[in-house]
């Protein structure tokens, strides 16, 4: 048997949120507003930060009473501190339901058993599982009878069909710091499926990067990273790509591993809420070497000034 897994790692390169005047936060911070004796600027930046300045603050903290509070000082006003949340779901093999419409223009999906979700959830919608799948996310905003009604839908938009042919589903979403693919018996092909969410308020958006440790390795042998653009049944190959329209890179052909860091989602506005899906791919052999086989794959957040 083959056993493999993904341990997927996000965290935030920057990560900026703040409410209170004097707030500092992580190596690659926000500074909302500070007061200076000598110099300053309106307004500064770069690719990672902002700061609004001032020469000579006087009186600058925080006052309260029974009846008020009081923020004092001339940039106390200045509340608008960019910030930026990221989130990365992969699917719940154990909650799923079949569905029978996807409509892509009032966001919602007719599925057969809509108990299973909440208002909240992250879903996944899968359309012709397997080699030719197509795949679309979207967090739910309310149920009424079997239509499960969401934000936006991202993913494979374009070419997914309102009412497919076949047997397809539609999966709860958890929160990912793994993916286990399973104990593998050859021949086998099969994806694990993953997905993004960010929010920002950053004036010039934000970019998601992947950071893989390698390839998909068991210490003895390495699984064969794609080259020809699509993982193939009856082939050893591994590899990965992304769909959806805030997608940076990966969504003409599925892609190898390597060391590299990529962007792999990147937009350059504010946004309350977006995603790309991630497809990990891998096909598996008689002749592919026996052995546990593991990868790490790191995302990272980064808000754009």
């Amino acid at each position: 048997m083959r056993k493999v897994s993904l341990a997927l790692v996000p965290f935030f390169s920057s990560f900026l949120l703040a409410n209170l005047a004097f707030a500092m936060t992580s190596e690659s911070f926000s500074i909302p507003w500070d007061a200076t004796g000598v110099g300053g600027d309106d307004i500064s930046s770069s690719t990672n930060f902002g700061l609004r300045d001032t020469i000579g603050g006087q009186a600058i903290g925080q006052s309260s009473g029974s009846q008020f509070s009081m923020q004092s000082g001339y940039r106390v006003g200045d509340v608008d501190v960019p910030y930026l949340q990221f989130s990365l779901f992969s699917q719940n093999s154990s909650i799923f339901t079949t569905y029978t419409t996807l409509n892509m223009v009032q966001n919602f999906v007719v599925v057969a058993n809509s108990s299973l979700f909440a208002a909240g959830d992250m879903v996944q919608v899968v359309e012709n599982p397997g080699t030719n799948q197509k795949v679309v996310i979207g967090k739910v905003t309310f149920i009424s009878g079997t239509h499960v009604y969401v934000d936006r839908w991202d993913g494979d938009t374009s070419v997914m069909n309102i009412s497919p042919s076949g047997v397809n589903y539609v999966y709860k979403m958890q929160s990912a710091s793994s993916i286990n693919f399973g104990s593998l018996l050859p021949p086998v092909y099969t994806t694990a499926l993953t997905g993004t969410r960010v929010s920002t308020s950053a004036p010039n958006g934000y970019t998601i990067y992947m950071t893989p440790s390698g390839g998909l390795n068991s210490g003895i042998h390495e699984m064969f990273a794609v080259t020809d653009g699509s993982v193939t049944a009856g082939q050893e190959e591994y590899g990965w790509r992304l769909s959806g329209s805030t997608a940076a890179t990966g969504t003409s052909m599925d892609s190898g591993f390597s060391t590299q860091t990529i962007p792999i989602q990147k937009n350059t506005v504010a946004t309350p809420g977006e995603g790309v899906c991630v497809a990990y791919k891998l096909s598996v052999i008689s002749s592919t070497v026996i052995g546990s086989y593991t990868q790490t794959i790191t995302y990272s957040a980064t808000a754009n000034f």
